[in-house]
């Protein structure tokens, strides 16, 4: 293992040491492996979106899982200080940018609104192995074509990507943005967020907060309330 190895992984000499005399014994080196597969493995994937489903159905809402698919990356600065790399993303199951005209004396234009789901920051490293912080933002594929024929849409949907992050996760990201070569357009592991919508029978059960498997759903989550009404108190609030 080289240098930057030990530097990616971000283990200290003590840590390393513990880790080799582990990876000698056979039990630890079978039960690595084990966790490896699970958390590979599309049936135990599967498996866990149906238990969630299955919770959230009791709860009177039914969800999408949105498994972001790769667009393109930018860069910016988390308050002027680590590295923030932005997954721009497409899913089908986000709703299509719509859009209302805007006549009157002073103002004339076109008003957008670009849904989106996002997913909870998770940190990485860069090419020199320094952490940074990674987002994803999720669009529509009829918003990400948009934006690949059109600079100024381009700009309105890295703009509402940018914004909604800042809103979300309480942090300042800087505007000058860059668009860095990312391997298969993608930093990171690609991990689904949900979209929830109130199922229209059943009662809805109360949240409580032993759910931790709810909880630490990514983000947004409020285990009493749809996506649609979070983006709608999202919006109000701006």
């Amino acid at each position: 293992m080289s240098g930057e190895d030990r530097k990616k992984l971000d283990m200290t000499p003590e840590e390393m040491k513990r880790f080799g005399e582990a990876m000698k014994k056979e039990e630890f080196r079978k039960l690595l492996a084990e966790y490896a597969e699970e958390i590979s493995n599309p049936e135990n994937r599967k498996k866990y979106e149906e238990e969630i489903t299955q919770l959230e159905n009791e709860r009177g809402m039914d969800i999408k899982f949105i498994t972001p698919e790769p667009g393109h990356v930018i860069k910016s600065l988390i308050n002027n200080k680590k590295k923030a790399f932005i997954n721009i993303c497409k899913n089908e199951n986000i709703g299509k940018p719509t859009f209302t005209k805007e006549n009157g004396p002073d103002r004339f234009g076109i008003n957008w609104a670009i849904p989106h789901s996002l997913a909870r920051p998770r940190e990485d490293f860069d090419l020199k192995g320094e952490k940074c912080f990674v987002y994803d933002v999720v669009f529509h594929p009829d918003t990400y074509r948009m934006a690949q024929s059109n600079s100024k849409f381009k700009k309105l949907v890295h703009d509402t990507a940018i914004e909604a992050i800042e809103e979300h996760f309480n942090v300042t990201l800087d505007k000058k943005i860059s668009t860095p070569k990312v391997k298969n357009n993608f930093k990171g592991v690609r991990t689904p967020t949900v979209v929830r919508t109130r199922r229209e029978d059943g009662s809805t059960k109360t949240a409580d907060d032993s759910d931790s498997i709810l909880n630490s759903m990514p983000y947004p989550y409020d285990p009493n309330k749809t996506t649609k009404e979070l983006t709608e108190e999202w919006v109000e609030k701006r």
